[in-house]
């Protein structure tokens, strides 16, 4: 399984997809490949009529074009460009419009020859480069366990910080390549890492805390979404449903793959663990639903409004959980019958991909879904009062918690060390950053005192306002975000500096779950101390 998951992350790095969809006719280059800093005619028709045309490096953003010039009476345009000397070897698209329209056409940035007409003898073919980088970082996740175990430190800070190192520093693995891919990935990741949270539920703490968490996961997202798209649209001038559509993708989302390890770690209660498990489940099908209404009133001029956004909810809601119980149970019993057989680890991963993408086609959560499998088949016992069939799935049980342990790590090593490599360095963009994380948490302050009001919970309610690290479904979303700029290049135009945004965003709540949690497992220390202590002045007395 290791060395597939590896495999596909490197297809993900060298893999490659258009950009953009022609409207206008396919400029033409006069090559298609070339060096940086080379110069190379574009030309083409269709344009409007004795109006301009602007020509763009790979999207059309707030960077500043390579070339403006006028078209002919007859809608026709020739310019010269200048390859940017920051482009990174590897496919790429120069980007026409007449800001009504817009077409592009490919353009390959090739490595450097050493002067004889040769490449230079030395070089390390590119997967032997990518598997290297790979088994590196891999090295120092596994490393990093004892910072998250000792220190509570998050492990992913510091991948993040290694895959900005590659990419945009380095210029190692080119931007553009995992753009088309990534979500892909990412979502994955979620899925396994929300199936084996799914496994340490125990029935009695969902049910038990089920109402507050939904009215905690409620009230922060669309707090925090008003908060954050206000700042947007007053504070920094964005369009307002854009600036919706990001607070959308960072609104009230905290990340399994950083709370669930971080929650054992602390030997949290167990019913807070369950807490912010179920929220971070919760959080993610929020988020999801909601960009997903929103970017589908951006781009196709839809209605429907704050009604449509419930009802979608509502709906994916009902139809995960239901669709989820059902083929849950039946995965559980082909399970049984077969646990004695070869790899049922891997019979496991098909059966949570099928259940997403089942629930998916029904058009409910399929995130949902796999958490309810992971929840159902954790408490295998209520399913076989349920089908009335005597099971005993102890062993497979406890095997697959350790198979899926390793295998959530390894894709969300993985999965954030490709976030690093897609960010963009902006002193700006930290900024920005530091400004919505304010928000984030000031929201996530007043919405945890609610919804743990009265309640054993309210006992630790400091640590679970502190546990707000963002994770795979904003950093997905993100993506998904630049993946729909690159098909429509007049809609989503602020999505890039929504990645670089977001990854700001996600560094420093996860910076800030890092000092909640060293602090709290400081005071267990202390506590721990002192208690011996005490028992020490017992015995001797």
């Amino acid at each position: 399984m290791v060395t597939v998951t590896v495999l596909l992350f490197a297809f993900m790095v060298l893999s490659v997809s258009p950009l953009v969809a022609n409207a206008l006719n396919t400029p033409t280059l006069s090559a298609n490949s070339g060096f940086v800093n080379d110069t190379i005619t574009v030309s083409g028709s269709g344009a409007l009529e004795d109006g301009e045309v602007s020509i763009y490096w790979d999207n059309i953003s707030d960077a500043a074009p390579l070339n403006v010039t006028s078209t002919s009476g007859a809608g026709t345009y020739r310019a010269n460009i200048t390859i940017p000397k920051d482009a990174t070897t590897g496919k790429h698209f120069i980007v026409v419009t007449d800001n009504t329209t817009s077409v592009s056409a490919e353009f390959t940035v090739e490595t450097k020859n050493n002067g004889n007409g040769n490449r230079s003898s030395s070089a390390v073919p590119i997967s032997i480069v990518i598997f290297g980088i790979v088994a590196m970082i891999i090295a120092i996740g596994f490393a990093g366990e004892f910072l998250t175990k000792k220190a509570g430190i998050p492990i992913f800070i510091i991948i993040i910080l290694i895959g900005i190192i590659l990419g945009p520093i380095l210029g190692i693995f080119p931007r553009e390549n995992l753009l088309s891919t990534l979500p892909i990935f990412a979502t994955l990741t979620l899925l396994m890492v929300l199936f084996y949270a799914g496994l340490g539920l125990k029935s009695q703490s969902v049910v038990a805390i089920g109402g507050r968490v939904f009215v905690q996961t409620t009230i922060y997202t669309f707090a925090s979404i008003a908060a954050i798209g206000a700042l947007g649209y007053f504070g920094l001038k964005w369009d307002l449903l854009q600036s919706l559509i990001f607070a959308a993708i960072i609104g009230g989302e905290i990340t399994a793959a950083v709370i669930v390890p971080l929650s054992a770690t602390m030997k949290l209660k167990e019913k807070t663990v369950a807490f912010l498990t179920m929220e971070s489940a919760i959080s993610s099908v929020f988020s999801v639903v909601l960009f997903s209404t929103l970017v589908d009133i951006h781009i196709n001029s839809t209605s429907g409004g704050v009604f449509s956004a419930v009802s979608g909810i509502a709906g994916q809601f009902s139809i995960g959980i239901i669709i989820g119980l059902i083929l849950s149970l039946l995965w559980v019993y082909i399970l049984y019958r077969l646990q004695k057989y070869k790899f049922t680890h891997v019979l496991t991963i098909g059966l949570v991909l099928a259940t997403y993408s089942i629930t998916e086609l029904l058009t409910g959560s399929g995130i949902l879904a796999v958490l309810v499998f992971g929840i159902v088949f954790g408490n295998y016992h209520l399913a076989s009062k349920l089908l009335k069939v005597k099971m005993n799935l102890d062993n497979l049980q406890q095997q697959l918690k350790g198979f899926y342990e390793e295998i959530s790590f390894l894709l969300e090593t993985l999965f954030f060390v490709s976030l690093g490599l897609i960010f963009v360095i902006d002193t700006k963009f930290l900024l920005y950053g530091i400004m919505f994380t304010v928000v984030l948490l000031i929201m996530r302050f007043g919405s945890v005192r609610i919804s743990t009001a009265k309640s054993s919970l309210s006992q630790q309610k400091s640590i679970i306002t502190l546990m707000c690290a963002l994770g795979l479904t904003p950093a997905t979303l993100a993506i998904l975000a630049v993946t729909y700029n690159r098909e429509f290049p007049d809609k989503l135009q602020l999505a890039d500096t929504f990645v670089s945004v977001i990854t700001c965003v996600i560094i420093l709540t996860n910076i800030i779950t890092a000092i909640g949690t060293a602090y709290y497992l400081s005071k267990q220390r202390k506590a721990k101390k002192t208690s011996e202590q005490q028992q020490l002045v017992l015995e001797e007395s």
